[in-house]
């Protein structure tokens, strides 16, 4: 497998080395970012394949070059995550066993609403980058809601600065660390409670609450 976002001489080394090797597959991930001189050089390259399979993904099928496009015989375009989020449920623990092999590890039910409710601007890509924090945090047993990142907590996709992405993170935690009790998590954060319910409207976060006696208005 060769990433394209991560083009270098030693990719086209083994790009180039693996020209008529019988049997051999190569997926070529990206190819919308390579440069044109680089697609052309490609697919130069491919010409000299036979009897291998050869296949390529693109997140911009329009970005690639005609020269390097009709290389290919078949086109299939796969919707995005959030078009069919009901893979996640496999997704998921087929994604485990891959990153955490042998690994008594699994992802619960808590946990997985979370995933189903997340719109994945990132595909499968950024699935697995919260499936890595969460297994950061959390080696065995199940994952809960407390060991995904912070931002699997909010609704909003509003680019934040390093301080806003902080103060939402900070806040997540408390939620959490408090069952989503909004009054104490401002108490233990020292604001008041205007300010967290502000705060969580602002940065669109939504946190169940947990246990008996917690009121939890919807945030809208």
């Amino acid at each position: 497998m060769i990433d394209a976002r991560t083009w270098s001489d030693e990719a086209a080394k083994r790009l180039a080395l693996v020209v008529g090797l019988a049997g051999s597959t190569v997926m070529l991930r990206h190819v919308d970012r390579l440069a044109p001189e680089t697609a052309e050089w490609v697919a130069h390259v491919l010409d000299g394949f036979a009897g291998q399979w050869v296949a390529a993904t693109t997140v911009e099928q329009a970005a690639v070059p005609d020269v390097l496009l009709c290389r290919f015989a078949v086109t299939v375009t796969i919707r995005p995550l959030r078009h069919r989020i009901d893979d996640v449920r496999e997704l998921v623990p087929a994604l485990l066993r891959k990153l955490a092999p042998g690994q008594e590890i699994s992802c619960g039910q808590a946990a997985m609403r979370i995933l189903l409710r997340s719109q994945w601007p990132g595909n499968i890509a950024e699935l697995v980058t919260v499936l890595r924090t969460a297994l950061g945090r959390r080696r065995t047993g199940e994952i809960t809601p407390k060991d995904l990142p912070e931002f699997c907590h909010t609704t909003s996709r509003h680019v934040l600065t390093p301080w806003e992405t902080l103060e939402r993170d900070a806040i997540v935690r408390t939620l959490l660390d408090a069952g989503g009790d909004r009054p104490q998590a401002a108490a233990m954060l020292g604001i008041s409670r205007a300010t967290i319910y502000r705060k969580i409207t602002a940065y669109g976060i939504v946190v169940d609450p947990q246990g008996p006696g917690v009121v939890d208005p919807p945030v809208t």
